[in-house]
This record gives structure tokens, sequence and C-alpha cells, in this order.
């Protein structure tokens, strides 16, 4: 394309632009009804994608996070998923070849939290007892001092523990001196050896991890407490299923080993992600759904005010057309029009969702994982910028296939 055609379709899209102003501007009660339905329609599903985005698509920030799975345990009598005892999950993590690497928790919340402080000034924390390959896994380092040493991790090792950021400004009073300081927990002195990065919470609001070996010998040598949780990064070429199928034939052999303890219990491994939005995922995308059928009812109603509108000005369109404007150029000033409309209604859509997201992640107060971290990204502009488009073109299709078909000599008469 030449330059002087270049310059020619920007003098058209121009002229199209302000002659669609001033045809909207004839019209404000129409061109008000359809900004503030697109409004409303756009700003719902992009409200609801984001959340999606942020809860169901956006990667977890862990090492690997595509390739994490999560190993649980399960009683045919008993469909609730449950951890596994240390034993169990050291013997699988030495059997297994699906796994590059394994690591594990067992998470403390609620009464059973730790007490840090002393009296005056204690506070019972939830906490965490971790494997020190447990951050590794996760490719999680400290912001400040260091994780656990390998013989930190032996019954009756140091007694060390790392710190989140929140505990650490809200009690420490965010200075590095902490670090290398003892404190009590539940009476007994701990050594602060480092403090997580702001945005590591896992597993849940964790305010404390600390090293398996704080466990002693008898909970890492029975095979009844189900406290354990297996986190395992498949190797490159490893599928969950295959896992699957190799975990569970370790497990029968060791039912075959410990029927007494073992017989009755089955394993489960599964995504990673799958753990933070199992309970969320079905309902968002129903929500997800409706407000794409919310939005396509909108779209139907504005193009048949649109078609209407058309076809009151259909004497315009003929005279335009025996004035010598083409069919393209008309079916263009159509679309043109539609387009003002659809980013007026985009940009009042972005507003909205902006204070409903607010608005609601304010009031969900954590009960879905992630969703406090529902924003306004540059995925979630994307999106409302591809909707926007298919918006236009689905609405301005019946009045543009009208004004660009129109019989001349019908309309002149």
């Amino acid at each position: 394309m030449t330059a002087r055609r270049r310059w020619r379709y920007l003098e058209e899209a121009q002229a199209d632009a302000h002659y669609a102003f001033r045809q909207l501007g004839r019209s404000p009660i129409l061109a008000v009804v359809c900004v503030l339905t697109l409004a409303l329609g756009i700003g719902a599903n992009t409200a609801i994608f984001s959340a999606v985005y942020a809860v169901l698509l956006r990667p977890l920030p862990f090492k690997n996070a595509e390739r994490l799975a999560l190993v649980t345990e399960y009683n045919p009598g008993n469909v609730a998923k449950t951890g596994s005892p240390f034993l169990r999950y050291r013997e699988r993590a030495e059997r297994s070849t699906a796994f590059e690497e394994t690591g594990g928790y067992w998470n403390v919340s609620g009464g059973n939290g730790l007490v840090f402080g002393g009296s005056g000034a204690a506070e019972r924390l939830q906490f965490s007892i971790v494997t020190n390959s447990f951050f590794t896994i996760l490719g999680v380092q400290p912001r400040i001092g260091r994780t656990f040493s390998q013989s930190e991790e032996a019954p009756g090792g140091a007694k060390v523990f790392l710190a989140s950021d929140a505990l650490w400004r809200r009690l420490l009073g965010g200075s590095a001196q902490a670090i290398g300081t003892s404190f009590r927990l539940d009476g007994d002195l701990y050594t602060l050896i480092g403090i997580l990065p702001p945005d590591f919470d896992f597993p849940g609001a964790c305010d404390i991890w600390m090293p398996i070996g704080v466990l002693g010998n008898n909970p890492l040598h029975d095979r009844v407490s189900h406290q354990f949780w297996m986190i395992g990064r498949l190797r490159p070429a490893v599928g969950v299923a295959q896992a699957q199928a190799e975990l569970d034939g370790i497990q029968r052999q060791l039912a075959e080993a410990f029927p007494t303890t073992d017989a009755n219990w089955h394993v489960n491994v599964k995504p990673l992600l799958d753990e933070f939005v199992a309970n969320a995922r079905t309902s968002l995308w129903v929500l997800f759904a409706a407000a794409g059928f919310v939005l396509l009812i909108a779209c139907t109603n504005i193009a048949n005010l649109l078609l209407a509108r058309a076809i009151a000005r259909r004497r315009e369109f003929a005279v335009r057309a025996a004035l010598g404007a083409a069919r393209g150029r008309l079916l263009r000033q159509a679309f043109t029009e539609t387009l003002v409309l659809v980013c007026a209604g985009t940009a009042l859509a972005l507003v909205l969702a902006n204070l409903g997201l607010r608005a609601i992640v304010a009031l969900s107060a954590g009960s879905i994982a992630r969703f406090d971290q529902t924003h306004l990204s540059v995925e979630v502009f994307a999106f409302s910028a591809a909707m926007a488009l298919m918006v236009t073109l689905l609405v301005a299709a019946a009045p543009g296939l009208y004004a660009s078909a129109i019989a001349l000599s019908e309309s002149l008469q």
C-alpha cells in the first residue's frame, strides 16, 4: 500500500469517526442506553474474567509450577483427602522415579498453633513443619537469612524457625537484627534464621515454618498419623497419570508389607494448582458462562436498536449511495458508529469492574484461594479489548449489512 493510499484511508477513517459522533449526538438517549448496557455487560465479564485469571489461569508463583503435584491419601470408607504418615511419605519418595524432587509439610492452624512470645505479649500463630527440600522444590529463597540445613532436619537438631514477612513486621518491628535472635515458641527458645518473601503464604496463611526434626523420633516412625502432605516435581517427560500409576504400585507394595496400617489406604496425585482452586473452579466457570450469556443478550438488544435506527435512516443511506458512496464505505460507517459506542462502553466497564472487584475482594475475606490477588492486569485489559472487538462485530453486523444493501430506487421513492 502506497503512502498516498494510506493517507486517504486515514482521512476517510477520521471523517467516519467525526460523522459517527455527529450522528450519535443527534440521538443522545439511544447512545446513553447503548453505552450503559454495554458497560454493564462488558464490566461483568471483565470482573469475572479477572477472578478466573487470578484464581484458575495464572500460574502458581513457584519454580516449574506446572510440574508440581500434590500427593494425598484417602480411605474408600471416607472420601475426604488427607496427608500421609511421614514414614509412608519417605518410602514413596525413595522408591518413586516419576519425581525429580520431593518435599513435604505438616500445616497446623487454629487452636493448635504455637504460642509466640512470653506472658503479656503472647500470640497463638499458625505454623508448618516442613522438610529441608520444601523451599527448594518451590524455588523460594528467604529475603533475609537462610533456610534449614540438613543437620537441622534430623531429629534432635537445632531449634530454629523461619518467619513470614507479615509476622516479622508486626511483632519484630521489621528489623534485620531479629535474625539470629531467640524467641519463645510454646515456652521453648527457638532461633530465627530467616524471613520469607512477602508474597509467600504456602501452605495457607502461615506465620512460622520449622524443620521436621523438631518432631523428634516418635512421630517420624509412626504409620498411623496422617498429617504429612507430599509435594513432588514431576520429571519433564512424566505426566500426572504416569506418576499416579507408579505410586499406586508402590502403595500396593506397602499394603502387602504393612497390612495392619497401610492396606486400607489409596494414593491420589493431582497438580498442585488444584489444591488451591478445587473448591472454586466450577463456580467461577459457571459465573463466567452466565456473564457471557448476559453480554450476548445485551448485544442482541443493542443490535435491534441500531437496526431500527438504520431503518429510520434508509433515505440518508440511499442519498449517500446516489452520491457515489460505495457499499464498503457505508458498511464501514456503520461499524465506526458501533465502535464508538463500544469503546465508550468498554471504558466505563473498566471503571465499574475495578470498583466492583474492590468491593467483592473486601467481602470475600479469603474464602477463595488467591482471590485477594484479583486486579485489572495486562491480561485482563487484553481480554477486554478482544471482547470489545467481538461485541463491535456482533452489534454492527445487522445494521451495517442493512445500510450497505439498501435498495436505492425504492428508498428514494
